[in-house]
């Protein structure tokens, strides 16, 4: 039979050896695993925390042509050079503005269609002023006719007018034509009557 001393003897040395073993092998392990385990945390990018600035732009497709139109600012084209009104029409307005102010007796709108060389300007308002205290102006219409420049600043027009007055005392109506040479200065950009010759009515046929 074995000796229970010498089994004792052979058998803790043997113990002891391999619970050395298993302990180097699980500490192997474990270093391996955390050696694993940071090698893989400082590979991995880090998340990034902003957008826009940090992100690379992406590649554009370039600009359509409609799209490039509306990002242009638009330029006015010139207007054409016969835009403007011509001759005979800038001076009807200056016609009509005297037909308004007839109509609704405004001295100081028609005296401003007058030019200041106008001769005798002040007894030509104080005239105006006279008739419509005597007629009331119920309609006016007039005819321009051999329009012409006579310089840059300057022009002539044959006007033909028909005017139906009512005498405010009598309440007596009244159509009559009146025919007028008229000459137009342009001062401050703005045509004005500058002088102005009373036509005689042409004569009428017998019958």
């Amino acid at each position: 039979m074995t000796d229970p001393e010498n089994l004792s003897s052979h058998t803790v040395p043997s113990l002891m050896k391999r619970l050395w073993v298993h302990g180097f092998l699980v500490g192997f392990a474990l270093v391996l695993v955390i050696l694993l385990a940071w090698v893989f945390l400082r590979g991995a990018p880090a998340p990034s925390t902003t957008a826009g600035p940090e992100t690379a732009p992406l590649a554009q497709a370039p600009p359509s042509q409609s799209e490039a139109a509306k990002a242009t600012p638009a330029v006015s084209s010139p207007a054409p050079a016969g835009a403007a009104l011509p001759l005979k029409g800038q001076l009807e307005q200056v016609l009509a503005g005297i037909r308004d102010a007839n109509l609704i007796k405004d001295l100081s709108q028609m005296m401003g269609l007058y030019s200041p060389s106008f001769p005798h300007l002040k007894e030509k308002a104080e005239h105006i002023s006279r008739l419509w205290e005597t007629y009331d102006y119920l309609d006016m219409d007039f005819q321009v006719d051999e329009v012409k420049y006579l310089a840059p600043q300057q022009a002539f027009a044959r006007v033909t007018w028909n005017i139906e007055t009512r005498n405010r005392k009598t309440s007596i109506l009244k159509k009559t034509t009146k025919s007028y040479l008229v000459w137009f200065t342009r001062e401050s950009d703005e045509w004005r009557i500058q002088a102005l010759e009373n036509q005689p009515p042409p004569p009428q046929e017998k019958p």
